[in-house]
Parts: structure tokens; C-alpha cells; sequence
């Protein structure tokens, strides 16, 4: 499958992700995914808020001893340092993994949400704890109302992506 460097992480994307927002907890979900695998998929996005965390724990026991080569992206709605880091270790669990590749600041939908991540005690200094632990490598952002507010973003924090509704 083709593949596209993503940004500056030096990973080769490949030109599909595999979204999981609607993924069933069941047996052909994991064989799903694992045949997407094996055809050259290479990113998978998650989040504990799609399907009240099953998302996540059907991407564990499909990425079971499979870790090598996938991107693991996933999201958090907290807001708070604290909040945020402990959702990463939460997540690392569900997916049954050792780190992830990118850890979204989920919904940032106007500007009063965008201030409380980013100042002191935000979720941005949780997830910047957790990469310096070693848990998440990438910090990306995602929004879904207001581009304005996504490019305010990008101005005040260096995040490596974004991910907008098309």
C-alpha cells in the first residue's frame, strides 16, 4: 500500500487510516482489523469516548503481538494535567501496549476550552508528562465547530497534528 511521510514524525503513513469511532466489540472486528493490517494499513485512530471505551479494547486485542509497524492514535476529553495523564495510562491498558504514537486533545470546540488545555495545570502538561514518561511520543489536537479556534492552536503550541471533520 502506499504510503506518505506523516509530518515531521518520520513514520510512513499509510494513505488509509482505520477510524474506530463505530467498531463493535466482537471477534470479526478484530479479524477486520487484523486483515487491514495485513493489506498495508499502518495507522488506526481510537478514543475511550467512541463506544464508552470498547473502541480502544477491540484495537488491544487486535494490535495483540502486531505492535511493530502501527501508529496508534488515540484521544483525550480531559482537561486537566492530572485528568489527562491518568486517561493515558488508561488508555495504554485497554490497548494493551506499551506507548502511543499520538495522544489528541480531543474537541477543542471554542476558545475557553483551548485556554483551559493549554494553561498551567491543563491537559497539555498532563500529556507532556506522560511523553516524557515515555508513554505517548506525538501530541496532536482535534476540533470539530470552529477553525478559528484550531488555528489559534497551532499558533500558541506545537502541535504535530491536527484532525478536522471534512
Amino acid at each position: 500500500m502506499a504510503s506518505r511521510p506523516f509530518g515531521k514524525t518520520g513514520f510512513q503513513a499509510s494513505i488509509y487510516t482505520v477510524g474506530t469511532a463505530e467498531i463493535p466489540s466482537s471477534q470479526a472486528a478484530v479479524d477486520a482489523l487484523r486483515r487491514l493490517f495485513d493489506g498495508g494499513v499502518n495507522m488506526i485512530d481510537t478514543a475511550p469516548s467512541y463506544m464508552g471505551t470498547q473502541s480502544e479494547s477491540t484495537v488491544g486485542r487486535a494490535i495483540e503481538g502486531r505492535r511493530a509497524g502501527l501508529w496508534i492514535s488515540t484521544k483525550t476529553l480531559e482537561r486537566t494535567a492530572d485528568g489527562a495523564y491518568r486517561e493515558v495510562k488508561e488508555s495504554l491498558e485497554r490497548l494493551g501496549c506499551g506507548h502511543i504514537d499520538l495522544l489528541q486533545v480531543h474537541a477543542i470546540n471554542d476558545q475557553g476550552t483551548l485556554d483551559a488545555v493549554l494553561r498551567k495545570g491543563g491537559a497539555v502538561e498532563g500529556l507532556e508528562r506522560a511523553k516524557k514518561d515515555g508513554l505517548i511520543r506525538h501530541i496532536g489536537i482535534t476540533g470539530h465547530t470552529r477553525p478559528e479556534v484550531i488555528q489559534n492552536a497551532v499558533k500558541a503550541y506545537p502541535f504535530v497534528s491536527i484532525l478536522v471533520p471534512a
